[in-house]
């Protein structure tokens, strides 16, 4: 039962949600089986020790009844109820944080008792919500919908009409969210084809594009529209041009979305910019750099006050690549306060070592690397990566002997990675150590056969199925051949 829907979920919660769901469950109105809050109350105290033996059919069946034989069917019927209970909880608690749907609903019913001068006064606390909400976003024009929509059933409830002003108004909002809805779905679906190298499939592409583009005046005053068409704009010219229009049009208007949202519009700028750097369009690198500038200076990319890890590491590599030494060096200083505390020693140990290994600075890199435990598997095995390269860079052959030795045991034990990432990881280890062997042998073995060691190398490295930091390799086997 440890795997059941009722266990999954509970084991997701936190301490004060389990709580509030054992407050739920014991509330009269919303259960009155007791039965339902002997359970809950069990696994409250077990909470978070959902394991096998604690959550045994037999090991509650007696811990709710006591001794005797245990009815399956008995049980099974509590879980379904105390289910029930914790999904009506679920779908309460999205409730609570959706402020205007309870004006919504709290207007529909004043309509069914006729109470319509007070569903009125709902619904107009419900315009000041929406008016004094500072987003825009596709979330903003659905709740507009939702507003008029409301208002419409308050008149028509009074045998009423909608003035001809207030019914334009739902007719354009509801333009705005269906064809926002629209541009939003084309322009993921456009940006996940181009990573997958698929071209587009659907026929919606035209009908929401045609009318956005052809009558782009018409929304001129619905920002969130504009911004989504300057987007599209950028996947379909892929140019300097509609990149600086669309970075200018996001960069003014990104206050009026989510900081989810936000996310994601940027996330369309860094991802083209990378695919013009790939392109061989090195002044992009300087883009990528002033866009996360912006995500750090906005604090977009901060999560209850913590900056991402992974922008902390991305931000330090772009920095580097572009020789911004100093900028980087403070960075890296001031903001690893700002990472979450659990893993903020990790992160700035390892990005740390990773500039001074790129920065040459050979001899720092092992005094970091080797001083933190990496509990993470993703610094782990960068770090036993950048191990690699700099007991290479510094001809320290015995130590890299003994790290590709002891990861080549990693790799048979580890049951986390997946088989093609360890071929990979296996390949890049395996291929430097014959590199370093043969390296060695300089000055104690003919040209002759160092040069057929070499060119064998250069053919496993060719035929090899897949290699990490294959370009960093290649350039070592370069050097050494």
């Amino acid at each position: 039962m440890e795997n059941s829907f009722l266990i999954s979920i509970l084991r997701s919660f936190t301490r004060k949600e389990m709580t509030y769901f054992k407050e739920f469950v014991y509330s009269p109105y919303f259960n009155k089986h007791e039965d339902v809050r002997v359970l809950t109350s069990i696994l409250s105290d077990l909470y978070p020790n959902f394991t096998e033996k604690t959550c045994h059919p037999e090991s509650l069946y007696k811990e709710m009844y006591g001794k005797g034989k245990m009815d399956k069917k008995k049980l099974a019927l509590v879980f379904t109820y105390t289910k029930r209970q914790l999904e009506n909880f679920m779908a309460y608690e999205i409730f609570k944080e959706e402020e205007s749907k309870h004006k919504i609903f709290i207007n529909k019913y004043l309509c069914k008792k006729e109470q319509f001068r007070h569903g009125a006064k709902q619904l107009d606390h419900l315009n000041k919500l929406n008016e004094n909400n500072d987003l825009r976003d596709l979330y903003f024009l659905q709740n507009k919908v939702d507003e008029l929509r409301s208002r419409e059933l308050l008149f028509g409830s009074q045998g009423k009409l909608l003035d001809n002003e207030q019914y334009d108004e739902k007719q354009s909002f509801l333009e705005y969210a269906f064809l926002l809805e629209k541009l939003r779905d084309v322009i993921e679906q456009i940006a996940r084809n181009k990573a997958l190298k698929k071209e587009i499939s659907f026929d919606s592409e035209n009908f929401a594009i045609s009318e956005v583009i052809e009558n782009a005046y018409k929304y001129s005053e619905i920002p969130s529209l504009k911004v989504y068409i300057y987007i599209y704009r950028l996947f379909k010219k892929g140019d300097k041009i509609s990149y600086t229009e669309a970075k200018e049009m996001i960069t003014k208007h990104d206050h009026l979305f989510t900081i989810l949202e936000k996310i994601n519009l940027y996330t369309y700028l860094t991802n083209f910019c990378s695919s013009q750097i790939n392109k061989g369009a090195k002044e992009y690198w300087n883009e990528i750099f002033s866009l996360y500038k912006i995500l750090i200076n906005r604090e977009i990319i901060f999560d209850n006050g913590y900056l991402g890890e992974w922008y902390y590491k991305n931000i330090i590599t772009v920095g580097t690549r572009l020789n911004e030494r100093e900028w980087v060096e403070q960075f890296m200083e001031d903001y690893k306060l700002k990472l979450h505390p659990d893993r903020a020693e990790n992160a700035y140990s390892f990005n740390k070592a990773s500039y001074y290994f790129n920065i040459g600075e050979l001899e720092k890199v092992l005094g970091l690397l080797l001083q933190v435990e990496y509990t993470d598997p993703r610094y782990s095995l960068g770090a036993k990566v950048l191990l690699l390269q700099t007991y290479f860079d510094l001809n320290e052959d015995e130590p890299l002997f003994s790290l590709t030795d002891s990861f080549r045991l990693f790799l048979k034990r580890s049951t986390i990675l997946a088989a093609s990432r360890k071929l990979a990881y296996a390949n890049l280890f395996k291929l430097t150590k014959r590199l370093a062997k043969i390296r060695a042998k300089k000055g104690f073995t003919s040209k002759v056969l160092l040069q057929k060691d070499i060119d064998k190398l250069k053919r496993d490295f060719e035929k090899a199925e897949s290699i990490y930091y294959k370009n960093w390799l290649k350039k070592k086997i370069e050097e050494v051949g």
